[in-house]
């Protein structure tokens, strides 16, 4: 009787070393859950929203114009934030010139407008404006290895016209997944 039970509790502790383990190797290499906070994202993702991000394929291949994604507040010069993490849109790739004016956020290739980002995500009427770190009506080429990112909800949003390009090591990943609320549940 005692090796029987014996068995059972050493499976059982086996299962549960091995579940935690596996746990924890996906949370800190491959995907973690963040909460969204405030309505810089709105009308897109709202407060209490649940993402799920990914790290790997990102820090591989980089970010892609309008994926979402998560990055440290306070690495990013976002004052008062100590642990935060902000959820923002990829506007602007490193390499991009780009120019916000009459509303919009402009990337231009050879001197010319190569493209106005304008897109579906945005509401109808939503006027984009500089900030203290990227003024409206001065361009800018986005250095190497950083990226211009903005929120959805232009005027509640503190992002890159505030704190200037985010450097990609202060980028935790993208957001793949919104799985709560159920009625929301959406891949990205």
């Amino acid at each position: 009787m005692l090796r029987r039970f014996t068995s059972v509790l050493f499976e059982f502790l086996e299962t549960v070393l091995t579940s935690v383990f596996i746990l924890v190797v996906v949370y800190v290499f491959i995907a973690f859950p963040v909460m969204v906070q405030g309505r810089s994202m709105e009308p897109n993702l709202y407060t209490g929203d649940r993402l799920l991000v990914e790290t790997i394929t990102s820090k591989l291949f980089g970010y892609q114009r309008g994926e979402v994604i998560v990055l440290s507040a306070y690495a990013s010069g976002v004052a008062g934030l100590a642990n935060e993490l902000l959820v923002k849109r990829v506007i602007g790739l490193p390499g991009d010139r780009i120019k916000i004016y009459n509303c919009k956020v402009h990337i231009f290739k050879d001197g010319e407008i190569f493209e106005i980002v304008e897109a579906e995500y945005l509401p109808q009427g939503v006027c984009t404006i500089g900030g203290r770190s990227i003024e409206d009506g001065r361009p800018y080429t986005i250095p190497e290895g950083q990226y211009l990112v903005l929120g959805d909800n232009r005027e509640y949003s503190s992002d890159s016209r505030a704190i200037g390009f985010v450097k990609s090591e202060n980028i935790q990943g993208k957001v793949v997944f919104l799985f709560f609320p159920f009625d929301k549940i959406k891949l990205y």
